[in-house]
C-alpha cells in the first residue's frame, strides 16, 4: 500500500478533520464472485484465515478456499520485478480462490442469514449460523470419501443441530472461547440472549437471559476472553459476555453458579455484572470484547446507529468503566471487529467503506487505513 499522508488527530467530540489530498488506493488483491443472488449480510474467515464463509439473504452459506489468495500475494514483488525486466512477458491469471461448498437452508425456511460464526477448531469445522426467522443452524464439515494420492478427500457440510429457543430473528451469534467447550451465545430480536452446549447427549441450551426489562431487542453479543481481567474468581472461570441493544445500552452480563446441596455443580443464572453503560443515543448495531493479548485492562468497542464508535476501558478488576470516542462517521456503523492482538479495530459503517484504526500514545484514535470497493490505502504510518 502507498502512503498518503498522515491523518490529523485533531479531535472534537471523537471527530477527525479528512486529510488534505483523497489517498491513493491500490487495486484489490483478489475480488471473488460468490454468486450469491442477494445481499451478503456477514463474511468470516476461519481461525487460520484459509477459508471464508459467506452467508446472505438468498438463504445459502458458501464457503470458499481463500489459502492461495496470500500465497500469491507474498510473491507479489518477485512476479513484478520479473516482468519488468521480460518485454514478453505475459502474466497468465491465477485463481486465488475456490469455492468449495454451497448450503442452503431447509426448503421450509425462507429467512435471510444474517450471521455467520466458526467455531474453534479444536471442535473441528464447524458453522453457526443466526437466521431471520429466529432458529440458529448449526453445520459440520464431515468426511464422504478418503481422497487418493495426489488428490483431496471429499467432504460436505452437513446439518447438525437446530437451535429454536427465540421467537424473533436472531440478529448476533458468537462461539465462546474453546476453554468453555463448544458453546455458542445469541442474541435475538425478541430481546433474549440463550446459550447453546455441545453435552453428551447432545445440543442443550444451558442458560438465557432477558437482556433488559423493557425487551428491547438485542443486536450483538460478544464474549470476555478467558484470560481477561477479572475473569477468574476464587471457585475458577467467570464466564462473560458484553451485550448492545436497541436500547442504546451496553452491558455486560457473568455467569453465576448455584450448586446444590452434596453436588459440586448446579443451576446457573446470569447476572448484570455492571450498571448498563450509556454513551450511544440510538440503537447499538455491533459490540467487540477485544482480545487481552498482553492488555492489561478490560476494552470493550460499541458501533451504532449513532454513526458512532466507542471503546470503553476497564482499568482494574471490578472498576468503573470509562469511555472514549473513537470517530464520527458519514452512517451507521454495522460492523466492528479487533485484531488478534487488540491494537487494531476495524470498522465497517454504511458509506460502503472500511477503516482501520489504531490508538496512538497520547489515547487518541487514528485511522491508518481504509478499504472500499475501489482499493485499499493507507492514511496514516503512525
Amino acid at each position: 500500500m502507498e502512503l498518503a499522508g498522515s491523518f490529523s488527530s485533531t479531535t472534537v467530540d471523537g471527530q477527525f478533520a479528512p486529510p488534505p489530498h483523497p489517498p491513493k488506493r491500490q487495486s484489490p488483491l483478489v475480488s471473488i464472485e460468490t454468486e450469491h443472488s442477494d445481499t451478503i449480510n456477514d463474511i468470516q474467515l476461519d481461525y487460520y484465515g484459509k477459508r471464508l464463509a459467506t452467508c446472505s439473504s438468498d438463504r445459502t452459506l458458501r464457503v470458499y478456499d481463500v489459502s492461495q489468495t496470500f500465497a500469491v500475494s507474498n510473491r507479489d514483488s518477485h512476479e513484478s520485478l520479473t516482468a519488468a525486466n521480460s518485454r514478453d512477458h505475459v502474466q497468465q491469471p491465477t485463481p486465488l480462490h475456490l469455492l468449495q461448498h454451497v448450503v442452503r437452508l431447509a426448503d421450509d425456511s425462507v429467512a435471510p442469514i444474517h450471521r455467520v460464526a466458526w467455531a474453534h477448531p479444536k471442535f473441528g469445522a464447524v458453522l453457526a449460523l443466526a437466521a431471520q426467522d429466529g432458529k440458529v443452524y448449526i453445520y459440520r464439515e464431515e468426511l464422504v470419501q478418503q481422497g487418493a494420492a495426489g488428490t483431496a478427500n471429499v467432504t460436505e457440510w452437513r446439518l447438525k443441530h437446530v437451535h429454536e429457543f427465540h421467537s424473533l430473528a436472531v440478529l448476533s451469534v458468537a462461539w465462546a472461547p474453546y476453554e468453555y467447550g463448544l458453546s455458542l451465545a445469541s442474541a435475538s430480536a425478541d430481546g433474549q440472549v440463550s446459550f447453546l452446549t455441545r453435552m453428551r447427549e447432545g445440543w442443550v441450551i444451558t442458560s438465557s437471559f432477558r437482556n433488559s426489562e423493557e425487551g428491547m431487542g438485542c443486536t450483538a453479543v460478544s464474549w470476555a476472553p478467558y484470560n481477561s481481567l477479572g475473569s477468574h474468581g476464587p471457585h475458577g472461570p467467570i464466564q462473560r459476555v458484553v451485550t448492545g441493544s436497541c436500547n442504546q445500552a451496553i452491558t455486560i452480563w457473568r455467569i453465576v453458579s448455584v450448586p446444590e446441596e452434596g453436588e459440586t455443580s448446579g443451576s446457573c443464572y446470569w447476572e448484570i455484572e455492571n450498571t448498563p453503560l450509556y454513551g450511544h443515543n440510538d440503537w447499538v448495531r455491533d459490540v467487540a470484547w477485544a482480545p487481552n493479548v498482553g492488555l492489561p485492562a478490560n476494552v470493550i468497542a460499541s458501533g451504532s446507529d449513532d454513526h458512532t464508535v466507542r471503546v470503553w476501558t476497564q482499568n482494574e478488576a471490578g472498576g468503573e468503566w470509562s469511555s472514549h470516542a473513537v470517530h464520527t462517521f458519514c452512517a451507521p456503523v454495522y460492523r466492528i471487529s479487533w485484531s488478534l492482538t487488540g491494537s487494531v479495530l476495524s470498522v465497517a459503517a454504511g458509506d460502503d467503506e472500511v477503516t482501520v484504526w489504531k490508538q496512538q500514545k497520547n489515547r487518541e484514535w487514528t485511522r491508518i487505513s481504509s478499504v472500499t470497493g475501489q482499493g485499499a490505502a493507507t492514511i496514516s504510518s503512525n
